[in-house]
């Protein structure tokens, strides 16, 4: 790669997103130390005043695209939309960021540096600390390290946090685009299209975000009947597709329950296991 990777980076905005939270997310991309990189905002719809009155001092800063939609039309689409046009553009890279979450400061010289550094990877992730609401730390969220035990657990695990990723351009033309079928847990649908498609996974061993759990991660959309379906099918797909030991098959079974338990049993399992 080129001394001059150019890296666009994804946020989506919507109705429910707070601007205290989208404050914090938006100016830990702007003041990276890694200077070469565009922030292509995606407005999906209707959003809080008080999100597009913080956005008016932005008008006219060259690092920030904001594209605004009157329409509501999901992540997956609005996700596509900035892929379009990273390559259109010719951008080196793509960078995942979500509205409420925090990035360290060196999170995109760190990822940069490993992709130049090992040509073979197609996208890198990396470890996360949780925070509360109010911001405090909740705990750790450690993920492995290289892609044969990442795709060993893909199952049990999603192989990235997907906030905190940074794709090569061309990944997305190996593994395919965002589905709009899959308009909750869209990212774990991807990872999987590209293992099948032998795309390169690892994760850095750095904290490079501090990602949000608040209690709508336990009892909101990630928790829905119809999102857990989708992702129990699409798990024994994998199994079968990714020639995957078969105890994963209880593996995905149990996850599968998980999503009918009583929000303060699935906080606990989750701070458990996860």
């Amino acid at each position: 790669m080129a001394e001059s990777n150019r890296v666009l980076v994804l946020i989506c905005l919507y109705k429910n997103d707070k601007e205290k939270y989208f404050s914090k997310a938006l100016e830990s991309i702007l003041n990276q130390t890694y200077p070469n990189f565009t922030i292509f905002l995606n407005i999906d719809g209707a959003i809080d005043k008080s999100i597009e009155d913080y956005l008016r001092k932005y008008i006219g800063d060259k690092r920030i695209i904001i594209n605004s939609n009157l329409i509501n039309r999901g992540l997956p689409h609005r996700l596509n939309e900035g892929i379009n046009y990273a390559i259109e553009n010719n951008y080196d890279l793509v960078a995942r960021m979500d509205s409420d979450d925090i990035s360290f400061l060196n999170r995109f010289q760190l990822q940069v540096d490993f992709l130049k550094s090992n040509n073979h990877v197609d996208i890198i992730g990396g470890q996360a600390k949780t925070i509360s609401d109010e911001g405090n730390i909740i705990g750790d969220l450690s993920l492995p390290l290289k892609h044969d035990k990442l795709k060993r657990q893909f199952i049990f695990r999603s192989p990235l946090i997907h906030p905190a990723v940074m794709a090569r351009t061309d990944f997305f033309k190996k593994a395919g685009y965002y589905s709009e079928h899959f308009r909750q847990g869209q990212d774990y649908e991807l990872w999987f299209r590209a293992l099948k498609n032998n795309c390169i996974f690892n994760n850095l061993p750095n904290k490079i975000i501090y990602h949000r759990i608040d209690e709508s991660f336990f009892s909101g959309r990630r928790s829905s009947k119809t999102r857990a379906k989708n992702l129990f099918l699409l798990r024994r797909k994998a199994i079968r597709e990714l020639d995957l030991s078969a105890f994963n098959y209880l593996i995905a079974f149990l996850i599968y329950v998980y999503a009918f338990l009583p929000s303060f049993l699935k906080r606990i399992a989750y701070n458990k296991f996860r």
